[in-house]
């Protein structure tokens, strides 16, 4: 059921309530906790292999000649921020963190973490 959450959540980008009228004309009753909690596991699940597979993306980034990093930071109003590093050419997914602000104290880490994993990138956006 986590997959098939996690899937419908953040690869189709449902939301909790279309995911639940889904589960339920399949027989399946769950409320949207229930959904939220099997989404997060999901993403939790996902950021662990993603990390421990970070070499292959690196390999890939060098064979390419570098990679371009591209930051975004996203949030609802009064709400933590999703910091995010793509690599601009093929669009994956470098890392993600939460934060409470995009203040210098919180950037840095997130930054010096990526520099760490990839090397210097050949650009930033």
């Amino acid at each position: 059921m986590v997959i098939a959450v996690g899937f419908l959540r953040w690869l189709f980008n449902y939301q909790h309530e279309e995911i639940q009228l889904l589960l339920e004309s399949r027989g399946i009753f769950i409320s949207t906790g229930e959904i939220s909690k099997l989404s997060e596991e999901f993403l939790l699940r996902f950021y662990v292999l993603h990390r421990k597979h970070h070499s292959l993306m690196k390999k890939m980034f060098e064979k390419n000649g570098g990679y371009v990093l591209h930051l975004d930071g996203t949030a609802e109003s009064g709400d933590e921020i999703t910091f995010t590093a793509k690599e601009g050419i093929t669009g994956f997914t470098i890392d993600s963190w939460i934060m409470p602000s995009e203040s210098h104290e919180y950037i840095m880490p997130f930054l010096e973490s990526i520099r760490k994993k990839y090397g210097k990138p050949l650009a930033v956006v």
